[in-house]
């Protein structure tokens, strides 16, 4: 029984170890080019400057684009899913 118990254990550990090797595998992020017209698209500008960073395992691009009235926005765009995260 005792057997049994740790091949349980053991084959539930490796199990959830594989999933989240291969989901953060499966992210296949943008380019920089990307992001900017994904942040141009969700509010109409001319993007200024793009630049990459993390926040935990997460890709971000911060985009910053020059809106018509002169107001500058920044753009946070998920480099995983290609969405926008937060507008400033």
């Amino acid at each position: 029984m005792v057997n049994k118990s740790i091949l349980l254990s053991f084959l539930i550990f490796t199990g959830s170890f594989l999933w989240a090797a291969e989901n953060k595998a499966a992210c296949e992020n943008i380019s920089k080019a990307q992001a900017v017209s994904i942040a141009q698209s969700a509010i109409k500008g001319k993007a200024l400057s793009a630049s990459r960073s993390k926040r935990g395992d997460t890709v971000v691009y911060r985009v910053k684009v020059l809106l018509e009235n002169g107001r500058v926005r920044t753009i946070l765009v998920d480099g995983c899913k290609g969405q926008v995260i937060k507008v400033d």
